[in-house]
């Protein structure tokens, strides 16, 4: 497939607020993580390829009894570095305390294990439950120390909402005793179902916790994490139509005389999330363009070497009819590529548009998502040839929508239609079948071309 790469207007990048070498996006649902890739901690400290998941060494300077405390008693946050012992293989041996990874076993795996500087080591999970309720967590407890230490090790599941506050014991997840031996191994399972709080929340932290035990602690593995959950039902979709939010016929289809250079068509984008995110700033979309004929008129030739080159331009989101406007208050810019193909009548845009500040997106409310404005240039002769084809009917499909959080990531990728994901031209619905389809990420396509 041809690309053509358009000027980049402004493309505004937000960081994500965490430690560089941790990686705290919030994931979607479903989630897992098993550690059988072991390529994701490499380094001591690392936690970086690890989506979502970061451990903590815990130490919480506890004064008096400072073993056998009961995790669930522990519902404070600790201010401490995100730590692993990288790369083990003798979990029989390592005294260490803390996070350790364990690749070189059979089962590879991400353990804890208290001691007198880790107090009650912990992994925290960053989960995204938007558009789900009923959120199930689970995940096998494994005991992989086979040495001659015996102690009882306590775990906990606890949650929060956001980043800061008072952590929340989960029912049914404390085990008492994740443990056996001396030289021996055991695997607990722990199945238990997150308070309906959690549900179509953007940002809910898991923490799993131990504590140091007395006499020697053993290592626990936490494996085989899934978090499932029952889609909400709440509306998800996006839409597409000429010069405002509206979803009516007449939006649905723009009628031009073609008889002048002056006027400027506007197709909106806009969407429904499904659940609130705290700090959106922006999108990345995929629109993709056929006309009928067989063949790309010279009027809808937007790219270099075009007849309407530069006709087509990603417009400045104002206040638009029907919808809310998430880049109110903050300053936007962006930029699109072309890609010609695959038939010799279609081509398809893919563009990013974002705000430099964060914002708060309402997960009910339509809200528009960008505008791409194209003018009548080259439609009568003034001065230079005429670009042939304006009256040829065509079709518009708006196949992918990507939002983007700044604590999320990517926050949703939406890909069906709310009330109608495509807008005519002349009148042109018979070409909108055959628009090809997109399943593949947008967001950062067109960032890498003008780094």
């Amino acid at each position: 497939m041809k690309k053509i790469a358009t000027s980049l207007a402004v493309l505004a990048l937000c960081g994500f607020a965490h430690n560089a070498m941790a990686n705290g996006t919030f994931q979607p649902l479903p989630f897992s993580q098993n550690w059988s890739n072991i390529a994701l901690i490499t380094v001591n400290d690392d936690w970086s390829s690890v989506p979502g998941v970061i451990g903590f060494l815990g130490n919480h300077d506890l004064a008096g009894a400072v073993t056998a405390v009961d995790p669930q008693t522990l519902t404070t946050n600790v201010s401490v570095s995100d730590t692993v012992i990288a790369n083990q293989a003798a979990p029989n041996t390592l005294t260490a305390g803390g996070v350790a990874e364990f690749d070189g076993i059979a089962d590879p795996v991400v353990a804890l294990n208290g001691s007198g500087t880790a107090d009650a080591p912990y992994i925290i999970l960053h989960i995204n439950t938007g558009g789900f309720t009923g959120v199930n967590v689970s995940y096998n407890l494994r005991d992989i120390d086979a040495s001659a230490d015996n102690a009882s090790m306590q775990v906990v599941l606890q949650y929060r909402l956001g980043v800061a506050g008072a952590w929340t014991n989960v029912a049914g997840s404390y085990v008492a005793d994740a443990s056996a031996g001396p030289s021996l191994t055991l695997s607990t399972p722990v199945s238990v179902a997150l308070p309906a709080a959690c549900d179509n929340q953007a940002q809910v932290q898991l923490r799993v916790m131990t504590t140091n035990a007395a006499g020697n602690d053993e290592w626990i593995g936490i494996d085989d994490i899934s978090i499932s959950g029952t889609p909400s039902g709440m509306p998800i979709g996006v839409n597409l139509g000429w010069n405002d939010c509206g979803t009516t016929v007449a939006t649905s289809n723009r009628l031009f005389a073609c008889n002048d250079n002056l006027t400027t068509h506007n197709l909106v984008g806009s969407f429904k999330l499904g659940y609130d995110i705290p700090d959106f700033v922006g999108v990345s979309g995929v629109v993709d363009v056929t006309t009928s004929g067989g063949s790309l008129p010279a009027w809808w030739q937007f790219g270099p070497g075009g007849c309407r080159e530069g006709a087509l331009s990603l417009g400045t989101v104002g206040a638009l009819a029907g919808c809310v406007n998430p880049y109110s208050g903050g300053n936007q810019g962006g930029g699109f590529v072309l890609e010609l193909g695959p038939a010799p009548d279609r081509f398809r845009v893919r563009f990013d548009w974002v705000r430099d500040t964060p914002a708060p997106v309402s997960g009910t409310a339509l809200n528009s998502a960008f505008v791409l404005s194209m003018s009548s240039a080259g439609t009568v002769e003034e001065g230079f040839g005429i670009c042939a084809g304006c009256n040829v009917p065509a079709c518009m499909v708006l196949n992918a929508l990507e939002i983007s959080s700044l604590s999320l990531g990517r926050a949703r990728i939406i890909e069906n239609a709310d009330v109608r994901n495509w807008a005519s031209w002349q009148g042109g619905t018979g070409t909108c079948p055959g628009a090809t389809d997109s399943r593949k990420s947008t967001w950062g396509a067109v960032k890498t071309r003008f780094r």
